[in-house]
């Protein structure tokens, strides 16, 4: 069917296809790869100048989200409530999108500004709570939301009022059509999401007692 002749050369096919089994199965012809080394020069530690235990790894998981999030290179993607160290912005100022990043922490603040300037990224990082945060011309935004036993964040309760803000701020923030990609451990979650529609989800296993999802959330 695809015109194959001759032996198989495992080193330099004619084309590569790939077979990917979910609720059915899909067979695709490869037309582009990336080195996925490239990536290593990204990881923490040693290669940023700033580190956290919590920041999101492997720097593949935050190029995903970013492209969930839908945002178009020369657009302007934000990473709000906890930007953390800057993982998923670095991945979108890469890629040519302009980076706005905030977090509650000044310490997180000021070690998500000291990569993107080791990255030569040109970006804004802000240092508020989420609830006052005050942003124009968001065209998409993409955060890994907080998870873990710890029961409050700034006088927020990890599972009430937290996220309803948090999601009431990003609705406010962008325009009907547009997205908001986010990382969450439980479902249930989205359920705070008003004016959000789930478009996308993948389960991504971290390990044998933690799946995140990663979602796709139309503003509607």
């Amino acid at each position: 069917m695809l015109g194959a002749r001759g032996r198989v050369s495992f080193e330099h096919p004619d084309f590569v296809l790939r077979a990917i089994h979910s609720d059915r199965w899909y067979l695709g012809l490869a037309v582009h790869s990336r080195d996925p080394k490239q990536f290593e020069g990204r990881r923490a530690p040693p290669l940023r100048p700033f580190f956290s235990p919590v920041s999101l790894h492997p720097p593949r998981y935050a190029r995903l989200l970013v492209h969930m999030s839908r945002c178009r290179k020369g657009e302007t993607l934000l990473d709000p409530p906890f930007c953390g160290t800057g993982g998923i912005l670095i991945e979108a100022g890469l890629t040519g999108r302009r980076v706005i990043g905030n977090d509650v922490s000044l310490n997180m603040a000021y070690g998500a500004r000291l990569n993107l300037k080791y990255f030569r990224i040109d970006g804004t990082i802000l240092n508020t709570d989420i609830s006052k945060l005050d942003v124009d011309g968001v065209d998409a935004i993409a955060t890994d939301m907080p998870y873990g036993r710890n029961a409050s964040i700034r006088g927020h309760s990890r599972g009430g009022d937290f996220y309803k803000v948090s999601f009431e701020r990003m609705r406010s923030l962008l325009r009907n059509g547009r997205y908001a990609s986010v990382i969450v451990s439980d479902l249930s979650v989205l359920e705070m999401a008003d004016g959000f529609r789930l478009v996308d989800c993948v389960a991504v296993r971290q390990h044998r007692s933690l799946t995140r999802y990663f979602c796709s959330l139309r503003a509607e």
